[in-house]
């Protein structure tokens, strides 16, 4: 944790010393507060997409959980996640409240967890392969962001070819190689959890499109979000300027590198600004940091959910079965 901290920190300050202070200041002084609220709003409404697609995973697998509840805990996620390193905070946050809930079934409640992760980093990969070849001589500019670069379009690949194979292979042949993974774990009764949470989406892979579009909606939300922070602080850009570069800050962000992403972010922000739109140099991390106040204080309004929320065990839950049953 103290070293993605000091990375964050030396990023920033690397930063900081290439701009002017004064203008900076000036910059941010001068912040739309409606456009901020804004921001703030479409934060909140990723955060609510966010409990709806995992109701979907959650129904999928036969658990009768409340979107409120799923919302609340997703907003607490968040919270944590802005002081936890990556998305690693958020993941752990969830698993534990949902456990608190989920009876007898903890094993798929976990799982989807997991796999709503594994579907947002994947729309964020997806993403991020269609724009990055148009950016990839600017990132190619040294090695680390050029690694970046290479491992997002190797990634993106990777997802497409295996969503290609979950949706186009025969059920029969899926549910076979889902019973060829689950003998490589022991036996008892979290493999058979995990059997019937895979054979769940394997019989239900419009659900898995539908929280694929879920996810793609939260991807275009946070383009627009971004797009919002710019314009807050005076930057005029068209909104294909945006969204033509934001997917792979994004992916960036995924990354536990820094705390919150903070450093990683301004750094690509300010380079692509200055580069695609000839924004100076105090007016990119302005925006950068406007986008980060919007998602700080959206993170923090789960803390005002952490204290008020209090999750119960769900007898419905414990006695429901699976919809492969």
């Amino acid at each position: 944790m103290a070293a993605k901290f000091l990375v964050a920190v030396l990023i920033l300050w690397l930063l900081i010393r290439e701009v002017d202070v004064e203008i900076l200041m000036r910059t941010l002084a001068k912040t739309s507060v409606p456009l901020l609220v804004l921001g703030v709003l479409l934060n909140v409404s990723t955060v609510l997409i966010a409990g709806l697609r995992w109701k979907l995973l959650i129904r999928a697998a036969g658990l009768p959980l409340h979107w409120r509840d799923l919302t609340c805990i997703a907003f607490i996620g968040q919270f944590f996640a802005t002081f936890l390193p990556g998305p690693i905070g958020d993941d752990l946050t969830r698993m534990v409240y949902v456990a608190r809930i989920a009876g007898d079934k903890t094993p798929v409640a976990l799982s989807s967890v997991v796999l709503d992760r594994i579907i947002g980093l994947s729309v964020i990969l997806m993403l991020a392969l269609l724009v990055t070849p148009w950016h990839y001589d600017l990132l190619a500019a040294n090695t680390q962001t050029a690694l970046f670069a290479g491992g997002l379009i190797v990634g993106g690949i990777v997802v497409a070819a295996a969503l290609a194979l979950f949706f186009l292979v025969p059920r029969g042949w899926l549910h076979s190689l889902g019973a060829l993974l689950m003998r490589l774990l022991p036996t008892g009764h979290w493999r058979l959890q995990l059997g019937r949470f895979v054979g769940a989406y394997v019989e239900h892979r419009r659900t898995i499109v539908l929280v694929l579009a879920a996810a793609f909606a939260t991807q275009v939300v946070l383009c627009v979000l971004f797009w919002t922070a710019g314009a807050a602080v005076g930057i005029s850009l068209g909104a294909a300027v945006w969204f033509g570069f934001v997917p792979v800050v994004l992916a960036a962000n995924a990354l536990p590198v820094t705390v919150a992403g903070l450093g990683i972010r301004e750094y690509l922000v300010v380079l692509f600004l200055g580069v695609l739109g000839n924004v100076p140099q105090e007016l990119a991390l302005a925006a950068s940091l406007a986008a980060f106040a919007m998602m700080l204080t959206t993170n923090l309004l789960g803390g005002l959910v952490f204290l008020a929320y209090r999750s119960k065990a769900s007898p419905a839950a414990a006695r429901s079965p699976t919809s492969s049953e």
